[in-house]
């Protein structure tokens, strides 16, 4: 490891600054590996050296660490009683969302059967009124054919030579004239 060699002393027969606190960061550093079987620790302190060392290299002070734990504030009675408020309230709030999101999926399904059930029956209609239209019309073909009161109006047009057919066009009503 690094932070060993440098432990030493230099050609100079003096120490580089930092170089005790090195020493007992890295046996620190062993005894926690060893303690918890992991290399994390020994890795750790070897970065720590390394980003030491390029900073000294680089003429930049040393990088020093907040030796302070982290403060941890105990709550009050009154900020315990505000934060189970605060998550009964939320819990309230999820349940409410929860509620009526399955209310709206409700209807939903609902509004989904409704305009299912129309269209079945505009469907069925739509067959009605074709198979009616096919009647009326082949009643009107009938008649042109016997019909000779139009004769004399359109004396000119030839009416029973006109064809009609009902369409299996689904987007007209209108019989196709030939």
């Amino acid at each position: 490891m690094e932070s060993l060699q440098s432990a030493g002393p230099t050609r100079q027969g003096q120490r580089r600054p930092g170089t005790r606190r090195l020493d007992k960061r890295v046996v620190s550093a062993a005894r926690e590996a060893i303690q918890s079987g992991s290399l994390i620790p020994l890795l750790k302190e070897e970065l720590w050296c390394k980003i030491q060392t390029r900073r000294l290299s680089e003429g930049q002070g040393e990088l020093t660490l907040p030796s302070t734990p982290p403060v941890t504030s105990k709550l009050t009675p009154d900020d315990i009683e505000k934060r189970f408020l605060r998550r009964q309230q939320n819990k309230n709030a999820a349940r409410r969302f929860r509620a009526k999101e399955k209310i709206k999926g409700h209807q939903l399904q609902q509004k989904i059967s409704r305009l299912e059930e129309d269209r079945v029956s505009l469907e069925a209609l739509r067959k009605n009124l074709r198979q009616e239209k096919m009647g009326l019309v082949s009643k009107l073909r009938e008649h042109l054919v016997q019909c000779t009161a139009f004769d004399d109006v359109f004396h000119h047009h030839d009416i029973r030579s006109l064809h009609i057919q009902p369409s299996d066009d689904t987007t007209s009503d209108h019989p196709t004239v030939s």
